[in-house]
């Protein structure tokens, strides 16, 4: 599964309203928690597919 703009978008949203990330940042912080969140993403996309690879062999 890849990553999706809207993914990265309702994850900084959620991460705002968490109030760990601030609503307005300057611009280069901003592209930098961008960047952030969508290692996250993939980090969790990962564990999804080897949790899913793991299922499917027992």
């Amino acid at each position: 599964m890849q990553i999706t703009d809207e993914m990265v978008h309702v994850a900084l949203k959620k991460s705002v309203e968490a109030g760990l990330l601030p609503r307005h940042p300057p611009p280069d912080e901003a592209a930098q928690n961008r960047e952030v969140i969508r290692g996250i993403l993939a980090g969790v996309m990962e564990l999804i597919q080897q949790s899913r690879m793991k299922d499917s062999s027992s």
